[in-house]
């Protein structure tokens, strides 16, 4: 019983991290992929030493850590290939209009150039799910400006669903924070 439950927060949490992921990208393609801070620690390479009481001392040295800090310069929307992509028809067109968009993605200047590549990869798998969510009911068909973060949120609940299988309804039913 304990396993099943594990097992549950598990998928759980792995699928609000995939719809997290899909927001991200699908936010970054209509408004902008924003400047991205990382931060890592380094310790800084000892010069060789290969005499014994050298290394003796080196050992009881304390590690002097560096914090190591890069910013990416922030992205301009893709607009164009947000609306394309909300109005195609066909597999085809999304799996076109991802290929372009990728070769966009691999002439770009930004720490997360292989994460946007990634994404527009999947998107071009799941061409069918994507054109099966745009066309479900229950689709924010609106084009008002309020109405793209419901369009967002809803398409990548979608993805994230397709991603494990399921049918964009079911998904958004399920993954909602109802």
């Amino acid at each position: 019983m304990i396993d099943h439950i594990k097992e549950f927060q598990l998928s759980k949490f792995e699928v609000s991290r995939e719809v997290a992921e899909w927001k991200w990208f699908f936010s970054g393609l209509a408004k902008g992929f924003h400047a991205e801070l990382t931060m890592r620690l380094e310790v800084p390479r000892a010069p060789l030493q290969n005499h014994p009481a050298l290394i003796a001392e080196r050992k009881n040295k304390p590690i002097d850590w560096k914090l190591v800090t890069e910013t990416s310069k922030a992205l301009p929307p893709q607009y164009r290939m947000w609306r394309s992509l909300l109005k195609a028809k066909t597999v085809r067109q999304v799996q076109r209009l991802c290929r372009e968009s990728r070769f966009w993605a691999d002439h770009i200047d930004h720490i997360e150039k292989a994460r946007i590549s990634f994404n527009l990869g999947r998107l071009d798998e799941l061409a069918k799910p994507w054109l099966a969510a745009l066309n479900e009911k229950r689709f924010p068909k609106s084009n008002r400006p309020s109405s793209q973060t419901k369009q967002i949120d809803f398409l990548a609940r979608a993805m994230a669903g397709a991603s494990k299988g399921l049918t964009a309804r079911y998904a958004n039913e399920k993954f909602s924070k109802k």
